[in-house]
């Protein structure tokens, strides 16, 4: 009777194992891993497709999402060291990302701020998005896309500028989209704005997420938005020209002669130089392997890359070709996790949205 009794107790390994733990052990595993684990009981699978456990991975399980001119999206298989293409079904003129948070990926199937969608590249889970109410037709904008914690929420920041027919007065536009709510609402809107972090269309175009806040190199000024309170805020920049990225969980700022990383966010003169760089190749880190950054490499009419970058010595090499300088790749730092874009409107009746690439 107690051997019978003892087969119909399900495993429950928390019972032999503090969570803690669990987590700690379960957040440097490969995916593959995970997917396996997901059906040991009720309570993996719930903690391995949680947004926050996502977070505990961010340092372990980076990888590149790369589109091509073609615009087909790879990334790098680990287990044979190659590019490989992924299933992604909507190959499409001007198809443009928005931005990479905890396993979730956001694009714009037309190269602009419509036709969004959000997509796990390790699940191939999607879901389409509503289009914001803004002006469709300007080509002057900037985006964002990240995780605020306190609302356990992932939120799309828009901002858009539109010329008056007399070309004299400038309408500006901030919209927020929240995964949750499944709907965008203006924050801001006003005319001739003294400071906006829309530029000219360019990669600075995309904010640069981190633990909640969005950044942009916008015009000699670091612009900055927290997705919490959803409030505006500036710091200086070392250069005026660079891209931003995220080191070692820092905010990082690349330009011509090295690579700068911010060490206390919110503190205006903490920028330190974390290396230097003989080179005048656009470079675009993208996060941290080791003891080496890994990053895009342009150069016009030559080639576009993958490399390392060895820190301290600054020494640049090849990891992967994915371009031939013509026309420019782009390619944005992600983590691999089970993380679905379902788990985000449990508060929202007749929401289903959720769509899965086989």
């Amino acid at each position: 009777m107690e051997i019978q009794a003892a087969k119909k107790r399900k495993f429950n390994p928390s019972s032999y194992m503090p969570q803690h733990m669990v987590e700690a052990i379960l957040s440097k595993l490969p995916v593959k891993s995970l997917v396996r684990f997901m059906s040991v009981s009720q309570s993996w699978n719930s903690l391995i497709t949680n947004p926050s456990f996502s977070l505990l991975r961010s340092n372990f399980a980076h990888n590149v999402l790369v589109l091509n001119p073609d615009f087909e999206l790879l990334t790098i298989d680990h287990a044979s060291n190659s590019l490989i293409t992924l299933n992604f079904p909507f190959n499409r003129p001007h198809m443009q990302i928005i931005g990479s948070c905890n396993g979730l990926v956001c694009i714009s199937l037309t190269g602009d701020y419509e036709n969004m969608i959000v997509w796990n590249p390790c699940t191939g889970i999607f879901r389409e998005l509503p289009n914001p109410s803004c002006p469709k037709d300007s080509i002057y904008y900037s985006y964002g896309f990240g995780y605020d914690s306190l609302s356990k929420d992932f939120k799309i920041l828009l901002a858009v500028e539109e010329y008056a027919d007399d070309s004299q007065s400038v309408f500006y536009y901030v919209e927020v989209f929240s995964l949750k709510q499944n709907s965008w609402k203006r924050i801001r809107y006003s005319i001739n704005p003294q400071e906006s972090i829309v530029g000219e269309p360019s990669y600075r175009m995309r904010g640069t997420h981190l633990n909640g806040v969005l950044y942009w190199n916008l015009h000699e000024l670091v612009h900055v938005f927290d997705l919490g309170s959803e409030n505006f805020s500036t710091l200086p920049s070392p250069g005026s020209d660079g891209y931003l990225g995220v080191l070692d969980n820092c905010l990082s700022l690349s330009a011509f002669t090295g690579i700068w990383i911010l060490k206390c966010c919110g503190v205006a003169n903490s920028w330190d130089k974390f290396v230097s760089l003989s080179t005048e190749d656009d470079i675009r880190p993208l996060y941290m392997m080791n003891n080496d950054i890994i990053a895009k490499k342009f150069v016009e009419e030559r080639g576009e890359e993958i490399a390392g970058i060895t820190v301290p010595s600054g020494k640049i090499s090849t990891l992967f070709k994915i371009g031939d300088g013509q026309n420019m790749c782009d390619a944005i730092a992600y983590v691999e996790d089970l993380v679905s874009p379902s788990n985000f409107i449990s508060e929202i009746e007749d929401v289903n949205t959720e769509k899965r690439v086989i």
